[in-house]
């Protein structure tokens, strides 16, 4: 079993990296957070949540130490590889002497395709073809089986 963020990097990139670490006939099950097609408050709700917070202070403090910050979320809209998708990013803007520095850091970002794009994205190299997907009730994280078919 292999964890890895698939919606860290560019998809043609993920592409020859499954490509290298699979064999013919084998099988790819994945689960990725997906943007939903109506109603992207699950997205916001996530990164928003007291988790990703902590987590993008972590990042921040490992390379700036205890410098104050604020955190921010911004997800943008994004075309990859002739594919609309949007990005999630967290950043820490530090404060100095309580006055914001004009230093904004990102401390994590991530592809978020729509469900029909992520399944495009895995068979674009003619490599794999996705057998099934199902999403989550508010349609924000996808799973997907697919095998690798050449």
């Amino acid at each position: 079993m292999l964890g890895f963020q698939e919606g860290n990097d560019e998809p043609i990139k993920i592409a020859e990296i499954l490509k290298r670490m699979t064999d013919k006939e084998d099988i790819i099950i994945s689960e990725m957070q997906i943007m939903p097609s109506l109603d992207s408050s699950p997205i916001y709700n996530f990164y928003n949540g007291k988790k990703m917070k902590e987590f993008s202070k972590t990042a921040f403090r490992h390379k700036f130490g205890k410098l104050d910050s604020v955190y921010g979320f911004f997800l943008l809209p994004l075309e990859i590889n002739s594919i609309n998708c949007f990005v999630a990013i967290t950043t820490e803007t530090i404060l100095t002497k309580g006055k914001y520095f004009s230093q904004v850091i990102v401390t994590n970002y991530c592809l978020k395709y729509h469900l029909q794009d992520f399944n495009k994205i895995r068979e674009m190299n003619g490599t794999f073809k996705v057998l099934d997907s199902q999403v989550v009730e508010d349609e924000s994280i996808s799973f997907q089986i697919s095998k690798r078919v050449r």
